[in-house]
């Protein structure tokens, strides 16, 4: 049974079993954020399943969300499969903002999702590069 979250900062236990998601986040003094998550595929659900479920759960929680494309990236990273998934849809505060997501799949079982959020169409294409190198650069651990 696995009762206990592990972060950099310490330990928690709990009393029942609990599933980790681990998120990290890195900062660009320009602005731009990038998100790195984590997570493994339900039993049963194959990843393209697994992001046909998510987007719909997008659809449903987005203001004004507009499936722009999906495409898949093989480009010699070390990940079987990468998808791109991009979409748009409105903030709270009214702005039109752009979501570019590229969804990993790792030894069949997990995905690792690399995201950012852009203000408008030109930011997205002028700083994608660093969400493409978080793709391809990323080096899996050991303890993976």
């Amino acid at each position: 049974m696995n009762n206990r979250l592990i972060c950099l900062e310490g330990t928690l236990d709990f009393k029942e079993e609990i599933r980790t998601q681990s998120i990290n986040i890195v900062s660009f003094r320009q602005g731009q954020q990038i998100t790195i998550s984590h997570e493994r595929l339900p039993a049963g659900r194959t990843f393209a399943q697994q992001l046909s479920v998510q987007l719909d759960a997008a659809q449903k929680d987005f203001n004004q969300f507009s499936f722009v494309k999906m495409d898949e990236l093989n480009e010699g990273d070390m990940f079987a499969d990468t998808i791109q998934i991009i979409f748009t849809f409105i903030t709270g505060t009214g702005q039109k903002v752009w979501q570019v997501t590229f969804a990993s799949c790792l030894n069949g079982n997990e995905i690792i999702n690399f995201t950012s959020v852009y203000p408008d169409k030109e930011s997205m294409r002028k700083e994608i590069s660093r969400l493409r190198h978080c793709v391809t650069h990323f080096v899996v651990s050991t303890d993976a």
